[in-house]
């Protein structure tokens, strides 16, 4: 659904990045450096693809003024869901079946 869905390199990129973490299926921060290095993306793709995956539903903020969004495989609610955070957090912290780092 993805592929028919994203229309820029950019989106499918951070796409599969996002997928590739929903693997461990726990909250994560995700770093905008880690992802431009990891996808070989610039800084205005990067942000091109944030808003592209949310426009389509992919991430969806927590809520309204929050830096969280919630990742669906398959928006909104048929897929596993990881819950991101972008701003880097200052440590790693176990919460039961969730993970930040």
């Amino acid at each position: 659904q993805a592929m028919e869905n994203i229309k820029t390199i950019g989106a499918y990129k951070l796409f599969r990045y996002l997928c590739m973490w929903s693997n461990y299926k726990k909250p994560y921060a995700l770093s905008s450096k880690d992802v431009m290095t990891v996808c070989h993306i610039t800084k205005p793709t990067y942000l091109k693809a944030f808003k592209e995956l949310e426009a389509l539903g992919y991430l969806q903020q927590k809520e309204e003024g929050s830096n969280q969004y919630t990742f669906y495989q398959i928006p909104p609610e048929d897929e596993e869901e990881i819950i991101i955070n972008p701003a880097p957090l200052p440590y790693e912290e176990e919460q039961g079946d969730r993970f930040s780092f």
